[in-house]
């Protein structure tokens, strides 16, 4: 096994081997699961890719910032009246509406208080976004993380993967933000009094988890895209929730309970998704077109095999639609010259975000993944799905197995016969419509619905 295809198994064999996944705070908390994804990008180097100049003195982004200011301001909490529910809400909207949080919103009547993070400035009606928070925290922890004794775990792992000293400048400098973040929250817990909290983004939220651990909330998890036996978020193998995992990790179907080494003593449940509800009708809406679905840190598949094809693909008469990622979409004029030349050909749509992927898997035959959730909406869809090989597979071999998905590299020539839409759809695999009963199970305990 290449380096590349095994790097998740030796930062977990490095954790065991060192003690550093056991390491706790002086609250008895671990630490490590918040830094873990965090530290996992940064030794991948891909935080070191694709870096662009900001724009700062542009009217947009100025714009951006003072729209900052204004709706992610902290100090709305106090004009909000207390609710029973904390909702960790994502930036994946449809039509305005979170699609990750909206049954159980719908089924608490209000009843919620919620707080997101915004992608690049771009802020939707509602949450009360902590980005204001989240730079004076890096910023506190810059100046003070130095300070922080490092416990010999951390030197034993850092030796076993060969890190430079940047690596315990990244460890001490989260570690930091850590505990600011576990005060934060221990502060709202007091004035606001949470019954329950839900969240998507898992070990993220590592501080929130342990403030409601310690306070005696549940804690409930959604799942918000793939989850694969090395996915570092999840993968805890033998190592008990307590302190930073959900009580709770509430999936999209069954398939998923068996995709990871979950954490001791969290239950998996599955309770659906609306999301996927009208699927049957949508698919009988079809064109000839072509979807790629953009990958901000691996567009260049895309790019190379479009230089190989995109003539045969127009003449063929395809229409081609990129989906940006949310990532990109203020910034792919930018970074992606190849992307704005074909568009100005007319050769390629590029998608913002304006409509949903629903809607744009409905509209398309034929869709390009590289490593998304995507790829099993596709199938969901009924559409004949292209995967590009890449390190990324490790991640997807149960997907791959399966047989429902067409392998390629991105020097692979299509042929006009590989473009007839001839997919045999999964049904009942993936995902289960929404099942309101099992929801309303675990949400109607010591809550009052208005």
């Amino acid at each position: 096994m290449s380096e590349s295809q095994d790097i998740e198994n030796r930062i977990i064999l490095a954790e065991k081997v060192s003690g550093l996944i056991m390491i706790r705070d002086s609250r008895g908390n671990l630490v490590w699961p918040y830094i873990r994804m965090y530290f996992y990008y940064w030794y991948l180097g891909k935080n070191k890719e694709q870096l662009q100049k900001r724009h700062f003195f542009k009217y947009d982004y100025l714009k951006r910032i003072a729209i900052f200011f204004l709706m992610g301001s902290i100090w709305r909490l106090l004009f909000k009246k207390r609710k029973d529910v904390l909702i960790m809400s994502s930036q994946r909207y449809n039509n305005g509406t979170e699609i990750y949080t909206k049954d159980i919103k719908i089924l608490l009547n209000g009843n919620y208080e919620e707080f997101s993070f915004t992608n690049n400035f771009k802020f939707e009606r509602g949450p009360v976004y902590l980005d204001g928070m989240k730079v004076l925290f890096k910023l506190i922890s810059y100046v003070f993380s130095p300070f922080i004794r490092i416990r010999s775990e951390v030197f034993h792992f850092q030796n076993l993967l060969n890190l430079d000293d940047s690596f315990i400048k990244l460890f001490r400098l989260y570690y930091f933000e850590y505990n600011l973040w576990y005060c934060f929250y221990s502060i709202l817990f007091y004035f606001k009094k949470y019954k329950k909290v839900v969240l998507v983004g898992g070990v993220y939220y590592s501080p929130l988890i342990a403030v409601a651990e310690k306070r005696k909330v549940e804690v409930f998890e959604l799942q918000h895209g793939i989850i694969h036996d090395l996915h570092l978020a999840y993968n805890f193998k033998n190592i008990y929730r307590s302190s930073f995992f959900a009580n709770k990790l509430l999936l999209f179907s069954d398939y998923w309970k068996e995709a990871c080494n979950f954490p001791i003593g969290t239950e998996l449940v599955s309770v659906g998704c609306s999301q996927y509800r009208n699927v049957e009708v949508m698919r009988c809406e079809r064109s000839s077109g072509l979807l790629f679905i953009g990958s901000p840190l691996d567009n260049q598949i895309f790019f190379e095999f479009l230089n190989k094809n995109i003539e045969f693909l127009i003449e063929n008469g395809n229409v081609i639609n990129f989906r940006l990622h949310p990532s990109d979409i203020t910034l792919w004029k930018d970074k992606y010259p190849e992307l704005v030349q074909w568009v100005k050909k007319g050769f390629v749509k590029v998608c913002e975000g304006e409509l949903s992927i629903s809607h744009q898997l409905s509209k398309n035959n034929i869709v390009f993944c590289i490593d998304s959730s995507v790829i099993y909406e596709s199938l969901w869809h009924g559409c004949k799905t292209f995967l590009f090989k890449g390190a990324h597979l490790r991640f997807l071999e149960r997907i791959v197995r399966s047989g429902y998905i067409n392998l390629i590299s991105s020097s692979y020539q299509i042929k006009k016969s590989e473009l007839i839409h001839d997919v045999l759809t999964p049904k009942g695999f993936f995902f289960d419509d929404v099942r309101i009963d099992v929801l309303k199970q675990l949400f109607t305990d010591e809550i009052t619905y208005k």
